[in-house]
């Protein structure tokens, strides 16, 4: 009897365990069929992100517990959804200014799961898209989701990014450079998190090239571009942190740690680049020694790759010789 009760716990465990009830793939076709229905288009995945993100933080409210498992960490663009955990969504990149996102499992949908927890979903979709919707609307819920990140630097930063990215195309105010420095650069690194002592050499890189970037006053295109770079490698750390990330599998958690290595050698040939283009050709050379260390590590590197080019050339001739 005991075997028999003991193999009917397993059987009705495994039963559990395939027909467990996924609510992510449910609230993701309440909120999209929703928000295609309203307005006639597909949402966009900025949209999409934010939902998913804002409702969860209203369900692990209501619930007490992380009801929706919902795959998500912190990242270039906030608090984001793991893509490839989502199988069942189509992310649309035809217009490379927005991304667009729609469901593409038509055989198992939010009708196929009707309780309490997609009830609230279901109010939360129509609440969300009667608020957010438009430019201003996207802004709000943006904003709103960064009033949780877990380091105040992400904020700061934010700042930083989206005032080079608005000045683009915009007229400079006369003092653009010293307000950018002083008024978003500085306070934004002042606030950079001590848990990442250590990307301390990356970060005084940043800093040094910026600021040269600042007194050689680059365009705003550059500056963007720059500010954009550090952000991007500083965002592959920040995932991994563990109040960055939440349900994200260790096998992926591995994945991100391996290309770390990768993508360090190419921020760094990046700051090379930078520290080269910015002060080559001046009068009186930087005087600072991080920017005098960037383009010594660059002129070493060049010298090298000149070299294995010219000795590939001399084997191809020779080989080609005989």
């Amino acid at each position: 009897m005991r075997k028999e009760r003991q193999q009917k716990y397993e059987e009705g465990a495994r039963m559990k365990t395939v027909h467990k009830p996924d609510y992510v793939k449910a609230v993701s076709s309440i909120f999209l069929e929703k928000y295609e229905k309203r307005n006639s288009k597909p949402a966009t995945g900025v949209l999409f992100n934010k939902y998913l993100t804002l409702l969860n933080r209203r369900l692990f409210s209501t619930f007490r517990r992380d009801v929706m498992m919902l795959p998500h960490c912190w990242y270039r663009w906030g608090d984001e959804v793991v893509r490839y955990y989502l199988p069942y969504i189509d992310w649309n990149h035809d217009d490379l200014t927005v991304t667009t996102v729609t469901f593409n499992d038509r055989r198992l949908s939010h009708n196929e799961l009707s309780d309490v927890l997609t009830d609230e979903a279901a109010t939360f979709a129509d609440e969300f898209i009667a608020e957010y919707s438009g430019d201003e609307g996207f802004e709000r819920a943006i904003d709103e989701v960064y009033s949780e990140a877990p380091y105040p630097f992400q904020n700061e930063y934010r700042k930083l990014r989206e005032s080079l990215r608005i000045s683009r195309s915009r007229p400079q105010i006369s003092n653009y450079y010293d307000y950018v420095r002083d008024s978003l650069f500085e306070p934004a690194m002042k606030t950079f998190p001590s848990t990442f002592k250590n990307l301390t050499a990356q970060k005084n890189e940043f800093t040094a090239v910026f600021e040269l970037a600042l007194e050689s006053k680059v365009s705003p295109d550059e500056l963007y571009e720059l500010d954009e770079t550090f952000w991007f490698f500083f965002c592959y750390h920040l995932r991994l942190d563990r109040r960055c990330h939440f349900n994200v599998r260790k096998e992926t958690l591995a994945f991100w740690e391996e290309v770390l290595p990768i993508e360090t050698g190419r921020f760094e040939k990046s700051m090379q680049n930078y520290a080269w283009k910015y002060s080559n050709g001046r009068i009186n050379p930087p005087s600072d020694p991080t920017i005098c260390q960037l383009t010594e590590d660059r002129k070493k590197r060049v010298s090298e790759v000149n070299t294995l080019l010219a000795e590939l050339n001399d084997d191809s001739f020779n080989y080609g010789g005989n």
